[in-house]
C-alpha cells in the first residue's frame, strides 16, 4: 500500500541525498523513499534477478545497500548531475542485485551437498547414548566452529524444522540481510546452504581424524 504524503512526494533529488543522511534519522521520509519512491526498481530487481515476485524480497538488502557507509552510495550522484538520482541508483542496485547473483550460483555450482547418512545417524546419537562420545564423528563436531555446530545442532541432531529454528540460527548465517524482511522461501534457501556448508566442514574434520 503506497504511503502519501505530498511533502515528500515533492522533494528533488539533492533534497534526498542531503535529508536522508541526517541524524537523528527521519523515519517517515525513509519509509516514503523506500516504499513509495524505490518501490518499481525494488519490484524490477526482485522479478529479474531473483524470480520474486514481493518486492520485500530484498528490502532489507536494498535498505543496507543505499545506506551503507553513511548513505555513500547516494553521495556519489552529486558527481554524476548527468544522470537522475533514480535512474543512477536504479543501475547500481541492479549490477549490485546482479554481481551478487552470479557469485551465488557459482558457489553453489561447485558446492557439493554431502550425502553422509553414516554422518547424520551418527550425530542423532550424541545426546543419547554416552558411548558416541568415543566416535570419530564426535571428535570431529567438537572440533567445528560454534556456527557449525549449532547449525547440526538444530537442524540435525534435535531435527528441527528450518523455520522453526530460523529465528535462533540467522545470528550464525553471516548475512547482512535483515531477518525480519525476508520471504521465507528465501530464509529457508539460505540457512539450508549453511547447514550444506557445515556438513562439509564435518566430513573435513572427520577425514582429517581418520587419516591419522
Amino acid at each position: 500500500m503506497h504511503i502519501v504524503n505530498n511533502t515528500y512526494a515533492t522533494l528533488s533529488d539533492s533534497e534526498w541525498v542531503e535529508r536522508l543522511p541526517m541524524t537523528p534519522p527521519d523515519s517517515k521520509l525513509q519509509e516514503y523513499f523506500f516504499n513509495v519512491k524505490c518501490a518499481p526498481m525494488i519490484r524490477y530487481i526482485s522479478r529479474s534477478i531473483f524470480h520474486a515476485d514481493d518486492k520485500a524480497y530484498i528490502m532489507g538488502e536494498f535498505y543496507e545497500f543505499v545506506s551503507e557507509n553513511n548513505w555513500s552510495i547516494l553521495k556519489k550522484w552529486k558527481n554524476k548531475e548527468n544522470a537522475s538520482l533514480f535512474s543512477y541508483l536504479s543501475r547500481c542496485a541492479t549490477n549490485y542485485f546482479m554481481n551478487k547473483a552470479i557469485a551465488e550460483q557459482r558457489r553453489q555450482s561447485i558446492e557439493v551437498l554431502p550425502t553422509t547418512p553414516e554422518i547424520v545417524a551418527y550425530t542423532s546419537q550424541l545426546y543419547d547414548d554416552e558411548t558416541c562420545e568415543q566416535l570419530p564423528v564426535w571428535q570431529a563436531f567438537n572440533k567445528l566452529s560454534e556456527r557449525n555446530q549449532a547449525i547440526l545442532r538444530l537442524l540435525v541432531i534435535e531435527d528441527n524444522q528450518v523455520m522453526a529454528v530460523a529465528d535462533k540460527l540467522w545470528k550464525y548465517i553471516g548475512s547482512k540481510s535483515d531477518y525480519s524482511q525476508l520471504s521465507e522461501k528465501r530464509i529457508q534457501g539460505t540457512i539450508s546452504m549453511a547447514k550444506q556448508r557445515a556438513q562439509l566442514a564435518l566430513m573435513e574434520e572427520l577425514k582429517t581424524l581418520t587419516a591419522n
